[in-house]
């Protein structure tokens, strides 16, 4: 009690005042009086060993009905005032050495108020705009700190979302210590679904933090971000949390606002942006996660790994005029990238080529019914083709490099030929794998590879008459084979 100020407990106990006259009068009296009996007691005198402190069952009272209060108008009031009230509530400290069931149930209200506080915070920065100040701000957003500016409110509002999340991540922590001995499963699985609602929320905060933190030439913050992603997978989530956290990351990652979002006029999600190589390591974290998934099959994962293919082409294809000093090296760092996740989409679909039967006892059924459905041949289809159309761009793009532009394009009308790539031996020693992502030959490889598995997966199905293992029988590998002979390479 001794860290509130005298205004804090009194702007507390005003607002708790001002919502009395909305209970019976018997009941308003009732605790009108009471909160003048804790004014008396706790803002008005000084605390000192001569002093009777408040019974616990006071404590407790004012922090309940504050909750309950905020809960019943927290449609009708400014969300300012509910997260300030909330706030208050929270900051009302136990005497010392409390038996653990009070322990433990200040730690669950503290979670409830955090949790709808997070909410509210984020609901606040989806909405504020420029012509907001910071009288439309929660006082308690900025209690501790110089008042924000104008540019920064919405700023404050997203570290807010952010300090909820990790606090309520801190509390569960503590109930899960051996201190709380009587904490139940239920009440931590009870924190934990919280915990799981509030990560997406709180990776948009630290996304749009990281976006400003970008603008104003500061690094991103990648580890936090990874965190978050870890941290909502150590919890086993559901998988739509998998796909809120991928549409946040793909969203701040395209190189141009969606459909929905220009339709809504949503400004201010639109503007967040992550390096491409930050936003696939990030989707390639959830790929690996939805591995572990219960809900988890290979069609699912497929999906994923369009998406990361995606992200990294559609921005070598916007960069591609742009000039840069580092935008060579990060072009290489994406194509690492892209080939980890082409490796690992190779390594789904020859998985699930393979028998369950071979397989035994229980670890068989599970492994059929998550392998039920093979990798999709249109998925391997279409990475394949984007494969080979990377070669090609590649092709081009060095060609131009070593010649002007009228040689280049009469080399590509001439016979075939053996596509020398200049690199610099400063930026890339000649023994560095990022060398060989560079080179065409190496992606024409990857797609006929895929092509040849899709392949093998038509062989194996005939009869079978299901679309997600039809393959082509060989069909596009022969096609990209031949094309490949063309450009002078033998596959």
């Amino acid at each position: 009690m001794n860290s509130l100020d005298r205004q804090l407990k009194l702007t507390f106990v005003g607002v708790l005042l001002g919502s009395f006259s909305l209970l019976s009068p018997r009941r308003a009296a009732s605790q009108k009086n009471a909160c003048q009996g804790y004014v008396e007691s706790s803002s008005t005198k000084p605390m000192n060993q001569d002093d009777r402190p408040l019974a616990l069952n006071e404590y407790q009272w004012f922090e309940k009905t504050s909750y309950a209060v905020a809960l019943k108008h927290v449609n009708a009031w400014p969300a300012r005032y509910v997260i300030d009230l909330l706030h208050y509530s929270c900051q009302i400290q136990y005497p010392p050495q409390l038996p653990e069931d009070v322990q433990k149930a200040k730690i669950i209200h503290e979670t409830n108020t955090i949790y709808v506080q997070a909410v509210l915070y984020t609901a606040e920065a989806r909405s504020s705009t420029s012509s907001w100040t910071v009288e439309d701000l929660p006082r308690s957003s900025y209690s501790s700190k110089s008042q924000p500016s104008p540019a920064e409110i919405k700023r404050t509002l997203y570290q807010n979302v952010f300090e909820s999340y990790t606090q309520i991540d801190k509390r569960l922590a503590a109930l899960r210590s051996p201190s709380i001995s009587g904490s139940t499963t239920n009440d931590v699985a009870q924190m934990s679904e919280k915990l799981v609602v509030l990560a997406p929320l709180a990776f948009e905060a630290l996304l749009f933090t990281t976006s400003a933190d970008r603008e104003a030439g500061r690094p991103v913050d990648e580890l936090s971000l990874s965190q978050i992603v870890d941290r909502a997978m150590q919890l086993q989530p559901p998988y739509k949390t998998y796909s809120l956290l991928a549409d946040l990351i793909l969203s701040a990652a395209s190189t141009t606002a969606s459909s929905r979002d220009q339709e809504e006029g949503v400004a201010s999600l639109t503007r967040i942006r992550l390096p491409v190589s930050t936003a696939t390591n990030l989707l390639a974290k959830l790929i690996q996660g939805l591995r572990n998934h219960p809900d988890y099959d290979i069609p699912q994962a497929s999906r994923w790994v369009r998406c990361v293919v995606h992200v990294i082409l559609d921005q070598r294809g916007a960069t591609q005029t742009v000039s840069e000093p580092d935008s060579a090296i990060e072009d290489a760092n994406n194509l690492e990238t892209l080939k980890m996740i082409t490796e690992q989409a190779l390594a789904l679909a020859r998985s699930s080529t393979t028998s369950p039967t071979s397989q035994g006892g229980s670890s068989a059924r599970v492994q059929s019914s998550r392998q039920h459905s093979s990798y999709p041949a249109e998925e391997l289809e279409w990475l394949a083709t984007m494969l080979f159309n990377l070669c090609i761009d590649i092709f081009v793009s060095s060609s131009s490099s070593s010649s002007s532009s009228s040689s280049s394009s009469s080399s590509l009308k001439s016979s075939p030929c053996q596509v020398e790539i200049v690199i610099s031996d400063e930026q890339y020693p000649p023994n560095d794998a990022r060398n060989i992502l560079l080179q065409p030959q190496f992606w024409a490889g990857k797609a006929v590879e895929i092509a040849d598995l899709m392949g093998e997966m038509g062989s194996r199905s005939k009869g079978e008459h299901t679309a997600t293992n039809a393959g082509d029988n060989g069909l596009l590998a022969d096609m990209l084979r031949e094309r490949s002979r063309s450009l002078g390479w033998e596959l």
